[in-house]
C-alpha cells in the first residue's frame, strides 16, 4: 500500500493520505517494523526541534525534577552499581532475574533460578517471565506482572510507574516480542531513563547496554515485572515464643492438622511450596533442590519473617516439625526445636544446611488420587 504520513501526533491514529487521495487513520501497530522504528524516530527528532513553551522554561527552573510534590523524581537517572551478567544459551530470562538479585546483595546464579523455574529452562529453551516471576519469588522476592494495550496507557499510566519503582526500588525486568531481537521473544533489565531523550536504559544480558524510546518499548514490549527485595525481618523474641508453644503446644505430625490450627488459632503465617511446579513426581529432584538450594531457600525466609515451621519426613513420612528461629546475634547456628505429637523438645543450635536433609515431604494432591513430592514451608510472623 502507497501512503504519505501527514501526522503522526498520535501513534495509535496515525494520518496517512492514501494514493486515492483518501484519508485513513493507522495505527502503528499496523507497519513493518522498520516503518514503526522510522516513525518513531522522526517523532522524537520534532519533539526535540520545537520551541520550548512557558510550561517547559517553568519545569526546567524546578530543580530539574519531574512527577507531582508528593514523589520529586529527576528527570535522568541511572541505576549504579547495576551488575551484568552474560546469559548462557537462552536464559534471558535466568540471567536477568540474576542481574536483578545481584544487584540487592543476593549471591545466586542464572542456573540457580533456572532450576526453580521450569523444565524449559533446564532444557536450555528459555523461561517464561511468569517462571521467572514465581522463582523469584521462591527465593524470598515479590513479584508483580504488568501489561497494556496502548501506547497512550504505557505512556500515561506505566511509565510513571516505571520510572518511581526504579528510583525507589531497583532494577525491572521486561520481556520483549518475537522480532525485537530476532525470532524468540527477549528478556532484559530496565536500569534507567531519561526525560530529555524520551527513552529507557536497558542492560541485555548478550552483555550489552541499550537505549529504546518510549515509544518503541510501548510497542515492543510483552510486559515488565516488578521484583521487589525482602525487607529484614525482626528477630522472635523469648517471649513471642512462649506464646507460640501456648497455642500450639503439640502437633501430630500431619501438615493438614498443623495447618488447621494455625488457622484455628489465628496465627499469621504462609505456606509456601519451595518446589518446582512441573517436577512434583520426582522425589530424586525434590531431594536435589533440597540439599542445593534449601539452605537459601531458608535464608531468604528469615529476611522475611522471623521464624520458620518446616517438617522432619524421613523417607517422605512426616513424623514431627522443626521451629526455627533466627539467632539474635547473627551466625550460621539457628536456635531449632523439634515439635512432636508429645511436645515441644529442648532447644539446640543447628544450622539451616543440617535441617533440609529431611524436608522432602510426600503429600496427597487435593482430590486424594496422587501423591507428589513437595518442599513446605510454614513462615511465622510472630
Amino acid at each position: 500500500m502507497q501512503a504519505k504520513l501527514i501526522n503522526a501526533e498520535n501513534l495509535e491514529a496515525l494520518q496517512f493520505t492514501l494514493k486515492s487521495g483518501q484519508k485513513a487513520k493507522i495505527p502503528i501497530t499496523r507497519l513493518c517494523e522498520e516503518d514503526a522504528t522510522f516513525i518513531v524516530m522522526w517523532q522524537q527528532s520534532q519533539e526535540a526541534l520545537r520551541e520550548p513553551t512557558n510550561a517547559d522554561v517553568k519545569q526546567s527552573t524546578e530543580n530539574d525534577v519531574v512527577g507531582d510534590s508528593s514523589e520529586k523524581l529527576p528527570r535522568k537517572f541511572t541505576l549504579r552499581r547495576m551488575p551484568m551478567v552474560v546469559q548462557f544459551g537462552n536464559y534471558c530470562v535466568p540471567a536477568s532475574a540474576a542481574m536483578i538479585a545481584n544487584f540487592h546483595d543476593l549471591d545466586i546464579d542464572q542456573y540457580q533460578i533456572a532450576q526453580l523455574s521450569s523444565a524449559g529452562s533446564v532444557g536450555n529453551q528459555g523461561t517464561f517471565p511468569r517462571d521467572m516471576k514465581l522463582a523469584m519469588e521462591k527465593i524470598g522476592f515479590t513479584g508483580k506482572e504488568e501489561f497494556w494495550n496502548s501506547d497512550n496507557e504505557f505512556q500515561q499510566n506505566i511509565l510513571p510507574q516505571i520510572k518511581s519503582a526504579l528510583y525507589s526500588e531497583g532494577p525491572i525486568y521486561v520481556s520483549f516480542r518475537p522480532g525485537v531481537f530476532g525470532d524468540m521473544g527477549h528478556g532484559c533489565v530496565i536500569v534507567g531513563y531519561d526525560d530529555r531523550k524520551a527513552e529507557l536504559h536497558f542492560h541485555n544480558p548478550w552483555g550489552t547496554t541499550f537505549e529504546k524510546s518510549y515509544a518503541a518499548v510501548a510497542l515492543q514490549s510483552a510486559g515488565i515485572v516488578y521484583i521487589q527485595a525482602p525487607n529484614e525481618s525482626p528477630v522472635a523474641t523469648d517471649e513471642k515464643i512462649i506464646a507460640f508453644q501456648r497455642k500450639m503446644p503439640r502437633t501430630t505430625g500431619n501438615l493438614k492438622d498443623l495447618y488447621n490450627t494455625l488457622n484455628f488459632q489465628s496465627i499469621a503465617f504462609d505456606l509456601i511450596w519451595c518446589n518446582r511446579y512441573d517436577t512434583l513426581e520426582d522425589r530424586s529432584f525434590a531431594d536435589d533442590t533440597a540439599r542445593r538450594d534449601g539452605r537459601l531457600m531458608l535464608k531468604l525466609a528469615f529476611r522475611r519473617n522471623p521464624a520458620v515451621i518446616l517438617p522432619n519426613s524421613p523417607k517422605g513420612e512426616t513424623q514431627s516439625f522443626y521451629f526455627v528461629s533466627r539467632p539474635p546475634n547473627g551466625g550460621a547456628q539457628y536456635k531449632v526445636q523439634e515439635i512432636t505429637p508429645q511436645g515441644w523438645g529442648p532447644a539446640k543450635l543447628m544450622t539451616l544446611g543440617s535441617l533440609t536433609r529431611e524436608w522432602p515431604t510426600l503429600i496427597e494432591n487435593s482430590s486424594g488420587e496422587r501423591v507428589l513430592w513437595q518442599l513446605p514451608l510454614i513462615e511465622l510472623a510472630l
